[in-house]
């Protein structure tokens, strides 16, 4: 949760710059607004994927997809 209230303020999401930390938003609005702000950015599901294993290209070693 922490990690997307971080990126909620990189991104300087619209709504998200007033709530207080200790403030209880569900993780579903973060995604959400996080979501549309890179579609407004014209990324894609695929850019992110991408863009992940550039920077972790080890995260997901061993992690059973099925």
């Amino acid at each position: 949760m922490a990690g997307l209230k971080r990126a909620a303020r990189v991104l300087k999401l619209k709504g998200f710059d007033d709530i207080e930390e200790t403030e209880v938003v569900s993780p579903k609005v973060y995604l959400g607004q996080i979501a549309s702000q890179l579609r407004l950015l014209g990324w894609t599901l695929e850019d992110l994927s991408r863009n992940f294993l550039l920077h972790y290209p080890n995260a997901l070693v061993g992690i059973d997809h099925g």
